[in-house]
């Protein structure tokens, strides 16, 4: 089990403020194929995304990555949680994003 860190309020004042993750498990004829999205709550739109052929925390650290640069000069804020992720509650933000924190993700849309 793993913090509530939001409360279960999932609710945002502004951008940048929550972001929800969600992992899901596509099937093809060559294989299975895992997306990770990540959603900013205020706006409700997909701010990052990885797609991987094995569900491995470079999945979401890669997703959090795309986010994090793709929402460039803002003040961010993230949270990571799920079972699925026990590993990548260990990202931290590339070079040149040193103001950016990670305090959690709550996983599911």
């Amino acid at each position: 089990m793993h913090d509530d860190l939001v409360r279960r309020d999932f609710t945002a004042d502004g951008p940048n403020r929550l972001w929800l993750a969600d992992i899901t498990e596509h099937r093809t004829g060559e294989g299975k194929l895992y997306l990770c999205a990540i959603k900013d709550v205020w706006s409700n739109r997909t701010v990052g995304y990885s797609i991987d052929s094995r569900m491995k925390s470079r999945l979401a650290v890669n997703a959090l990555h795309n986010a994090v640069a793709r929402r460039a000069g803002n003040g961010l804020s993230q949270s990571i949680s799920s079972p699925a992720w026990s590993t990548a509650s260990s990202w931290r933000p590339r070079r040149g994003a040193e103001s950016q924190t990670c305090e959690g993700v709550r996983h599911g849309f």
